[in-house]
């Protein structure tokens, strides 16, 4: 037995809705950025949003045009990777502890969480082999960007522990 064209349509329909609002998120942050290194990050991290939903919404049109799922490497593909050309520390000296953009990077490690859990909860559902690959990638890459933002969670929460005096006193 073998998935179902519906099946597939209707799993990029959820998925493209999920890189969408988070395409729009990161936009949001970028648009109301207080430095304009933390407005490149947020811009960065949108762009391959931006790049997850054109890589499902062509996937999506090859489906119902040609009835059939390949999955083409979109690692070989060329985005840049603002977050490898941003220490964490540096980043995380321009985020007030207590700011907006702080909060907000806490809403991320949620959205990239639970993004990379739908990919690899959709992947174990299907049997088209192309199609698990795709959701593979992307969980993966989601889970990357959640590993980023919980680093730079880590940072601030020591920072915030730091300026408070919230040590343990031995």
């Amino acid at each position: 037995m073998h998935d179902s064209k519906e099946i597939l349509v209707e799993i990029l329909k959820k998925a493209m809705i999920k890189e969408n609002r988070s395409l729009l998120f990161y936009q949001k942050l970028a648009e109301n950025a207080s430095t304009q290194n933390l407005k490149n990050f947020f811009q960065s991290i949108a762009k391959e949003e931006e790049h997850h939903f054109n890589i499902l919404n062509r996937k999506l049109l090859e489906l119902k045009m040609k009835g059939i799922f390949l999955f083409d490497d979109p690692a070989d593909e060329n985005i840049e990777d603002y977050r490898k050309k941003v220490w964490k520390k540096e980043l995380a000296k321009e985020l007030q502890a207590s700011s907006f953009e702080a909060a907000a990077i806490s809403a991320a490690m949620s959205i990239e969480k639970e993004g990379s859990d739908f990919y690899r909860t959709e992947a174990q559902k299907v049997e088209n082999e192309e199609a698990k690959k795709l959701l593979l990638w992307l969980s993966d890459w989601e889970l990357e960007h959640f590993k980023f933002f919980k680093e730079l969670d880590d940072i601030l929460t020591e920072e915030i522990w730091y300026d408070n005096n919230f040590w343990p006193v031995i």
